[in-house]
C-alpha cells in the first residue's frame, strides 16, 4: 500500500490552511509575540494497536525527548506488547536492547546519530542525497539540461486522479483547548479514496493537537487507517509532561567511549529468527 497521495494531498490541505490562517493573521489586529522558544524537555507514549492474522497486537512505548534550537532527541525508553503471548514479547525485546536507544538528529545540516546504552555503540548518518551515487557514471551522448519543477510532485499527484472513482481530503480546525496546562489548537485530518478497479477504499483520519506555546510542537496525534494490503491499525501519540526547559548541548551526542557502530543494526539489534518456518 502506497500512501503518498494521502500524505501529499494532507500536505497541500495543510499548507493551505496555514496560508489562510497566516493571511487572517495579517489583516488583524497584531497581537504581542510570544518569547521565543529556545529548548523544551518532555516524555510521553506511543501505541501502536492493529490486527495481524486474525490476532490483535498492541505495541506501547514510553519515550522522552528534548530540543535545543535546530536540534532535537528523541530516547525510546522501553517497547512493550502487553496482553500478548511471551513469543510477541520476546520478539520486542530483541527488536530493542535493554535500555532502549537515542536518536538525536540536526534538522539544519540534516544529519542524525543514534546510540545504545546497553550496547556503548552508536551509528550516524546524513538525510541528504548522494551527490554522486555512481562512482563511474557513462557519459552521456547528448548532455541534456536538468529541469527542476518545484511542483512536480503536486501535479503528480493530480495526474493520478484518472484512476480514482471518489477522493476526498480535508483538513480542520476544530477548537482551542487546554492539554497539561498549555493552549493547544486541534486539527481532524481526514482521507477517503477509492479506486476505479475494485473496491478497496484507503481511509486515514485522525486529530492533531499543537502546542501554541511551543511553536506547534503536537502534544497529542491520533490515526488510524484501513486499507488494502494493510492490517486495520489505530496510532496514538501522546506528549504526557513538556517543560520550557534548554537541554546542554552534550545530550545531542553520545556518551564519551561509546565505539562508532558500521550499521544501524549494530545498535538497535537485528531481527530475530522465525525459526524453521521462516524465509530463506
Amino acid at each position: 500500500m502506497n500512501l503518498r497521495k494521502p500524505l501529499a494531498c494532507l500536505a497541500a490541505c495543510s499548507a493551505i490552511a496555514i496560508g489562510m490562517s497566516s493571511a487572517s493573521a495579517q489583516s488583524a489586529t497584531p497581537a504581542p509575540s510570544p518569547t521565543p522558544v529556545t529548548g523544551y524537555v518532555g516524555k510521553g507514549t506511543f501505541t501502536i494497536q492493529s490486527t495481524v492474522g486474525g490476532i490483535a497486537l498492541t505495541v506501547s512505548s514510553a519515550f522522552a525527548f528534548e530540543g535545543r534550537g535546530q536540534r532535537a532527541r528523541f530516547d525510546v525508553l522501553s517497547l512493550g506488547v502487553p496482553g500478548s503471548d511471551p513469543i510477541a514479547t520476546a520478539v520486542a525485546t530483541q527488536l530493542l536492547a535493554p535500555g532502549g536507544f537515542s536518536l538525536a538528529f540536526d534538522r539544519q545540516a540534516l544529519t542524525y546519530v543514534i546510540w545504545s546504552t546497553a550496547k556503548h555503540t552508536y551509528y550516524t548518518g546524513s538525510f541528504k542525497p548522494n551527490p554522486n551515487p555512481s562512482p563511474n557514471p557513462k557519459p552521456s551522448q547528448t548532455a541534456t539540461p536538468a529541469v527542476t519543477n518545484p511542483f512536480g510532485d503536486m501535479f503528480g499527484v493530480l495526474k493520478s486522479l484518472k484512476d480514482d472513482k471518489t477522493l476526498s481530503a480535508s483538513i480542520a480546525l476544530t477548537g482551542h483547548s487546554s492539554l497539561y496546562g498549555h493552549q493547544v489548537s486541534t486539527l481532524h485530518y481526514a482521507f477517503v479514496q477509492t479506486p476505479l478497479v475494485g473496491n478497496a477504499s484507503t481511509d486515514l483520519h485522525g486529530d492533531i493537537a499543537i502546542a501554541d506555546d511551543f511553536d506547534g510542537l503536537p502534544l497529542q496525534f491520533t490515526a488510524s487507517l484501513m486499507a488494502k494490503g494493510v492490517p486495520p491499525s489505530a496510532l496514538q501519540f501522546a506528549v504526557t509532561q513538556i517543560d520550557h526547559t534548554v537541554p546542554p548541548d552534550a545530550d545531542f551526542s553520545p556518551p564519551s567511549g561509546y565505539a562508532r557502530a558500521t550499521s544501524i543494526t549494530d545498535v538497535l539489534g537485528k531481527p530475530p529468527s522465525l525459526g524453521p518456518h521462516s524465509a530463506p
